[in-house]
């Protein structure tokens, strides 16, 4: 490899890619406007969620059980996503990984239809904490910055939603349903999507500059 290819492949490593800055951006821009509707019009924001469109869609959930727990699994297998991806610095799962997540997601499913709460909760946190460093660990990657950004991403994911739920106890103010706790959580979400945006800058563009030196 030649001085200008290192040169090149030392840009790449350092300076993100303008789409991905740009989705960074629109992400704060997001999260700024929704914590700021938050803040001053906390009513508003709740009656948001409780508009006819949005009854009406967690009436059909909770009456049909297909509808409810495919919603439940898109909705887990999001949360996870972006959670693993950004606490193992890696752009996606693979069908192994994936694999994994589901047969968790599926567990939690039943667990919350048998009200089991407890044993529910102890499932999500355990494997919030653990799935990332197994996969690490099988992947053959694990290091330090790996467990940084595993304790990182689990507090972001914990602290934002209780942030999101709890800003001019903006909770209170609406009905708790599926779709209205996922609207009113919505700056929690985008909080995942901007972890994963910063942690899995760098690996990407190391395994492109790699392959390239190959």
């Amino acid at each position: 490899m030649n001085m200008e290819e290192q040169k090149i492949n030392e840009n790449m490593l350092e300076k993100p890619s303008q789409t991905r800055k740009t989705l960074e951006m629109v992400c704060i821009a997001l999260l700024g406007m929704i914590l700021f509707a938050k803040l001053l019009f906390p009513e508003a924001v709740a009656e948001l969620t409780m508009t006819f469109g949005v009854m009406d869609f967690d009436e059909l959930i909770v009456e049909n059980i297909f509808i409810r727990t495919l919603v439940q699994f898109i909705m887990g297998y999001f949360v996870y996503f972006f959670y693993i991806c950004a606490a193992c610095r890696i752009r996606y799962m693979n069908r192994i990984e994936s694999i994994i997540v589901i047969g968790v997601i599926l567990l939690q499913v039943v667990l919350n239809y048998g009200g089991i709460n407890t044993l529910y909760n102890l499932v999500v946190d355990v494997s919030l904490l653990t799935l990332p460093l197994l996969f690490t660990i099988v992947r053959k990657t694990i290091s330090v910055k790996h467990f940084y950004s595993t304790i990182i991403a689990y507090l972001a994911h914990n602290c934002s939603q209780v942030v999101s739920m709890s800003v001019r106890n903006i909770g209170d103010l609406i009905y708790p349903t599926f779709c209205s706790t996922f609207i009113i959580m919505i700056d929690a979400h985008i909080v995942q999507v901007l972890l994963y945006l910063y942690y899995t800058e760098k690996p990407i563009t190391k395994i492109v500059c790699e392959e390239k030196e190959s």
